[in-house]
């Protein structure tokens, strides 16, 4: 994968696991099929809590795979050949 992807794709990555844990994205998604694709149903119907914390341990979780890109290219590698 080219560097430029990568950058792109992380920091769309991380907009969109903010706009859900910080900026009311976890409140919109509240009772949607998306809310249950992320959670199992039962953690769904407590609200909208349990998918902002999901965002909040995305973010370092992706930050640190994002950071590990950057370092070695093997990492962008193995998930471009990925079929």
């Amino acid at each position: 994968m080219p560097l430029w992807l990568w950058i792109v794709l992380y920091l769309a990555q991380l907009a969109f696991w903010l706009w859900l844990g910080w900026w009311g994205g976890a409140a919109k998604l509240q009772g949607t099929w998306v809310e249950g694709w992320f959670l199992t149903r039962r953690l769904a119907q407590l609200g909208s809590d349990p998918l902002r914390l999901w965002a909040w341990l995305a973010v370092p979780a992706t930050t640190v795979w994002f950071v590990l890109g950057l370092l070695d290219e093997n990492v962008r590698q193995s998930l471009w050949s990925i079929r």
